[in-house]
């Protein structure tokens, strides 16, 4: 199985590092650039708005390695709504890439965490006893990455 993420902050990190524990290959793009913008302005109409973009770029960026699934977040916000990963699924569709698409609910935390170990679950084919110990791997990642963003977010405005 081999799976496509996009660059969404320490949640991805976090489904990177348990996938790959799991034995799961994981295909994630570099960070975000202006390659990642091009990739994916000429299917998206200019009122979009760029984040939409840049995570369209992202999973641009992993079609040649044709990854089996992509993991989407269903959320509050544009970026993380069912309607625009159903109109990512239709760009790849056209593009010839037909991969399965898995949805981790970040609109609570109880909702996060059960399609997190839902979506390992059904990628890995582990059963939930196995899975432990990649979950509590990449919760320690989110925690390490979320620390460092609440230290940028309190050290930039002073330099």
């Amino acid at each position: 199985m081999k799976v496509g993420l996009g660059n969404l902050g320490p949640i991805t990190h976090a489904l990177r590092i348990s996938l790959e524990q799991l034995g799961v290959e994981v295909f994630q793009s570099p960070p975000n650039s202006e390659m990642i913008h091009i990739l994916a302005q000429k299917y998206l109409p200019p009122e979009l708005c760029y984040p939409l973009k840049l995570l369209l770029g992202n999973y641009l960026y992993n079609i040649e390695h044709k990854p089996d699934a992509v993991i989407f977040f269903s959320g509050c916000d544009m970026c993380n709504m069912s309607p625009i990963n159903y109109s990512y699924k239709e760009i790849f569709n056209d593009l010839g890439w037909y991969p399965d698409a898995y949805f981790c609910d970040i609109t609570s935390r109880k909702g996060f965490v059960l399609s997190y170990l839902n979506v390992l679950k059904k990628l890995s084919g582990k059963n939930w006893l196995s899975i432990g110990p990649s979950i509590a791997l990449g919760f320690k990642q989110f925690e390490a990455f979320n620390y460092l963003d609440q230290v940028f977010y309190a050290v930039r405005p002073l330099s």
